[in-house]
């Protein structure tokens, strides 16, 4: 022992934890790791949120510019109907059955408002094409751009270049129905609500509308029928006495749980339930396709309703955030969206013309 009280061997000083401190020092680090973690996390998603609200200000910004430009709100989709029509004359909404992968989708139209000049003449009727034989969408559909997901779906790695979190909004139009053999409650819950809100049952939004009056929201989703001489359904501005402000635009959608995605569709195409939504279906339904689930026949009788290929379950509004999902509104506005929310305001909102406006603001 040295003058110091120090206890020494051969010389050297030793000096460390004991097992039970080294202990204690670990226990505390992961306490504090516990704690830090999720706050690292929820930092991160609320970047990633912020970025797809971004994204879907930009795609929202666009469509009303092209609605400034042409005095309508983009097509939902349109495809070829057999009908004469000149090369110019795209606002047809008529189509000839079998041709829906030859079609243009709502975001094909707003390309020259993002910028994207390039990928909209390419997939326009080009020279060598008739209207008949003209791909549109479905030569561009291997090609993407940096505005179409969102960061939050971990899955997007996995997904074609042209797919896209990002849909219209057909309002509550009546839905996709159940697959058969399973079961969804949308339609008859709320396809019908003249007295309460607003909107009678309407034609479903895969058909094509005769009459501007046919259409709950924003958009038609033009994708079965064949021709229709009454098919030239525009949506303006002045189409929406609830107001713009009051009235959903864009949502988020999930196409790795969309059966119509992993079929055919891109973001400039439009083919059946992917790229304008009805918002009678129930919000961030999760329906992932289970392992042993049938890739076109969903068996539901084993895993439930929740299954990427019962329509009348996965072709809603949805989004990987926590809680809920962003929405773009008539004039431009972003806003989060409770999962939560009472299903009754949602279509509300949805519906251009019910005459019950609800402001976001009151959400």
């Amino acid at each position: 022992m040295n003058a110091a009280g120090t206890i020494t061997h051969g010389g050297s000083r030793r000096s460390g934890l004991t097992l039970v401190e080294l202990l204690a020092v670990i226990a505390i680090i992961g306490v504090l790791v516990g704690l830090l973690l999720p706050a690292v996390q929820s930092a991160r998603e609320s970047a990633r949120r912020s970025q797809c609200s971004n994204r879907l200000r930009q795609l929202a910004t666009a469509v009303l510019q092209y609605e400034n430009a042409n005095a309508m709100f983009p097509p939902g989709g349109l495809v070829w109907s057999g009908a004469p029509h000149s090369q110019a004359d795209w606002q047809w909404q008529v189509i000839q059955p079998g041709t829906e992968l030859n079609s243009w989708g709502w975001q094909y139209f707003i390309l020259p408002h993002m910028e994207e000049m390039k990928l909209f003449e390419d997939g326009a009727i080009q020279a060598s094409e008739t209207p008949a034989t003209a791909q549109r969408g479905l030569r561009i559909e291997s090609r993407g751009t940096n505005y179409l997901r969102c960061p939050s779906d971990s899955a997007a790695g996995t997904y074609k270049a042209s797919w896209t979190n990002y849909a219209a909004s057909a309002g509550p139009q009546f839905a996709q129905n159940a697959y058969p053999g399973c079961n969804a409650p949308w339609n008859a819950s709320y396809m019908n609500r003249p007295s309460d809100l607003g909107y009678a049952s309407s034609n479903p939004y895969t058909q094509i509308p005769n009459r501007v009056s046919d259409v709950r929201g924003l958009f038609s989703a033009v994708v079965t029928g064949s021709g229709n001489p009454n098919g030239n359904v525009r949506i303006t501005a002045g189409a929406v006495p609830d107001g713009l402000s009051n009235t959903l635009l864009l949502g988020e959608t999930v196409p790795g749980e969309n059966r119509f995605w992993h079929s055919a569709s891109s973001a400039w195409q439009q083919y059946h339930c992917s790229n304008v939504i009805s918002t009678v279906i129930g919000l961030n339904l999760a329906t992932p396709q289970r392992p042993g689930d049938g890739a076109w026949i969903p068996n539901c009788a084993q895993f439930g309703d929740y299954l990427w290929g019962n329509w009348g379950m996965s072709t809603g509004f949805k989004s990987k955030h926590p809680g809920g999902l962003v929405f773009a509104f008539g004039d431009g506005a972003v806003r989060f969206m409770s999962e939560t929310i009472n299903h009754d305001t949602v279509q509300l909102l949805g519906c251009r013309h019910d005459r019950r406006p609800v402001s976001p603001t009151e959400l």
